[in-house]
């Protein structure tokens, strides 16, 4: 019982680790791009924004705890989106993720009262 809790507190230093590193290079890369776009309409602006969006991939690609349904239900809550609006195609995925999930859910809560339900019935 305690063996799992013990282990997953064993990994949590460096998980821990890893978050704050992925943090502050994010903060690294929000600061380069608003000296970038001190620049607007340049091609140094342009350059400047491919490289960051490049190196938001690699940290995205490395980092725990984000999926494509985890980005698109995210960019889904979000107002105000200049860049990466969501496609129609992604609020099809959303909205039935959505209704999958919530369907699940209600599946397993009333699983167990129907069960004892029809056991009861059964009986009779």
């Amino acid at each position: 019982m305690g063996c799992p809790s013990h282990l997953t507190a064993r990994g949590f230093a460096t998980r821990a680790q890893r978050f704050k590193e992925n943090y502050t290079r994010l903060q690294g890369l929000a600061s380069r791009l608003e000296l970038a776009k001190c620049d607007p309409g340049t091609e140094a602006l342009r350059v400047a924004v491919e490289e960051i969006q490049k190196e938001y991939q690699d940290i995205l690609s490395g980092s725990e705890n984000h999926s494509t349904t985890d980005d698109r239900c995210a960019r889904f809550q979000a107002s105000g989106l200049t860049s990466r609006k969501l496609t129609l195609w992604e609020y099809c995925c959303v909205a039935s993720y959505t209704v999958g999930r919530y369907l699940f859910l209600a599946i397993l809560y009333a699983s167990p009262p129907l069960a004892m339900i029809c056991l009861l019935l059964a009986k009779k």
